[in-house]
C-alpha cells in the first residue's frame, strides 16, 4: 500500500501531560463572565492512551489523533469544584510540511 509518494502511518501508546494553568468560566447573574483560577484544585499530571493515523504525500503530512484520559484530573483533597469526577478526551487534527 505505501508507495514512494504516499506513506500512511498508524501509532498508539501512552501519554503523560503536565498541568500548566487551569481556569473555569462562571456566569455571574446579571453580569459578565468571571474567570476563576482552578489550578490548585487539579492534579499536576494526567495519564492517557493515544491512537492516531496519518498520511504523508509529497512532503505534506495530515494526521488525526485521539487522546483518552485514564486518570481523574480533579485533586481529591479539594472540595472547591462542583464535580465529582472528570476525564480528559481530545481529538486533534494536524498538518505539516517536510523540509528535508
Amino acid at each position: 500500500f505505501p508507495t514512494p509518494a504516499l506513506k500512511p502511518f498508524f501509532y498508539g501508546g501512552g501519554s503523560v501531560a503536565f498541568l500548566n494553568k487551569a481556569e473555569q468560566r462562571n456566569k455571574i447573574i446579571d453580569s459578565d463572565w468571571e474567570e476563576v483560577d482552578i489550578t490548585d484544585d487539579l492534579k499536576t499530571a494526567d495519564y492517557s492512551l493515544v491512537a492516531g493515523a496519518g498520511i504523508e504525500l509529497l512532503g505534506i503530512t495530515v494526521e488525526g489523533r485521539y487522546t483518552h484520559g485514564l486518570s481523574d484530573p480533579i485533586d481529591p483533597k479539594t472540595d472547591d469544584l462542583l464535580m465529582n469526577e472528570a476525564k480528559n478526551r481530545t481529538w486533534s487534527v494536524m498538518a505539516g510540511f517536510d523540509f528535508f
